[in-house]
């Protein structure tokens, strides 16, 4: 989300760019390496979760991971659509593509797209960050294969997906080029699921990798992984760069979750733990707040008035759609997953 306002001011403010792309304060403001981030902890999660089940079976691991994820999505396409529907019949004109903006024009193959949901599908049609979830749930399909493949090769198969993701890399700028394909959609998704390796991976490695840190040599250890993480992301930059960018970022992502874990408790892991518990929501939701608020009130109040009003309506609308349909659709996947373990611990990994 704060990535998405810095955007929005650089229009108006273009120091605010300029400053936060060169200083530590980048790390908040990475969009893209966030989702990084989410695709390598789904990685972690979800290996946690079947390793915790008392039998498995697909089907119902399947069931439980198309509960937790479909329902919030769908409530967040239909209220996205049904708000930029009552924007046009209030009289608010806008371009799409307009500060970013979109202006969904539905028909039935939108809605096919986007009820079938891991087919290709133009996100900007309604809520761009819907790619990335459109990636969860491709992957999360295949995700035992990962397991089994992580379980047989270890650390070898993570390497093979990353030599697969900077095999792709030349050929991404075909891939958006062509986004709708299904060959666009299957290279850009072999490219995502590397991360789902990683972290995979770290789910059997953590407690090694841990103890291998030395005491003294924790904050070494921090700067390489935010250093990582921090990877840019510039236009100018060449796609191969951005490819091993992204890899970069997998590997600063699994580092951070490492150590995180020699945090102690404070107010700032306490509330990055609030934000985690709604950031399902918030990630699918904050978009269409934020672009309500562009057409709403860019042109007559401007960036700093569009920042003020996004973040509190953003976590407004996150908690509210959270206790809607996504803690609905956490206590619906844990239910089906009891079928699979007695475990309360396993069942609370739905919630990642």
């Amino acid at each position: 989300m704060l990535s998405h306002l810095v955007v929005v001011g650089y229009n108006q403010l273009g120091w605010i760019w300029t400053a936060t792309i060169y200083l530590p304060v980048r790390i908040a403001i990475a969009g893209h390496q966030a989702v990084i981030l989410f695709f390598v902890l789904s990685g972690f999660a979800l290996t946690r979760m079947i390793g915790g089940m008392r039998s498995y079976a697909y089907p119902r691991y399947l069931a439980a991971r198309v509960a937790r994820l479909y329902p919030p999505y769908a409530a967040s396409i239909v209220l996205a659509a049904s708000v930029y529907f009552c924007l046009e019949k209030l009289g608010f004109d806008w371009k799409d593509g307009w500060m970013y903006t979109v202006h969904p024009h539905i028909n039935k193959e939108i809605i096919a797209d986007h009820a079938l949901l891991v087919g290709p599908l133009n996100a900007r049609d309604i809520s761009p960050v819907i790619w990335s979830i459109a990636m969860e749930m491709r992957i999360s399909i295949a995700f035992p294969i990962i397991l089994y493949l992580v379980r047989r090769f270890g650390g070898y198969a993570v390497l093979g997906m990353m030599i697969c993701s900077l095999a792709i890399g030349p050929l991404i700028p075909w891939a958006d080029a062509h986004y709708r394909s299904y060959v666009s959609q299957t290279m850009l998704t072999v490219h995502y699921a590397t991360f789902f390796f990683i972290g995979c991976w770290l789910s059997f490695n953590v407690d090694n990798l841990r103890a291998r840190i030395p005491s003294k040599y924790l904050v070494v250890a921090w700067c390489i992984a935010l250093g990582l993480y921090a990877y840019p992301f510039f236009g100018e930059w060449k796609i191969i760069a951005r490819v091993c960018g992204d890899v970069a970022v997998g590997v600063g992502a699994a580092l951070l979750i490492t150590l995180c874990s020699t945090v102690k408790d404070n107010s700032f892991l306490r509330l990055g733990g609030w934000l985690g518990k709604y950031s399902y929501s918030l990630y699918l939701n904050h978009i269409l707040v934020m672009f309500t608020a562009i057409i709403v009130l860019y042109r007559s109040a401007g960036a700093v008035v569009v920042w003020c009003v996004t973040i509190p309506a953003a976590l407004l609308v996150a908690v509210l759609m959270h206790k809607l349909f996504e803690w609905p659709s956490v206590l619906l996947g844990r239910k089906i997953l009891r079928g699979f373990s007695s475990s309360h611990t396993v069942t609370k990994q739905l919630d990642a």
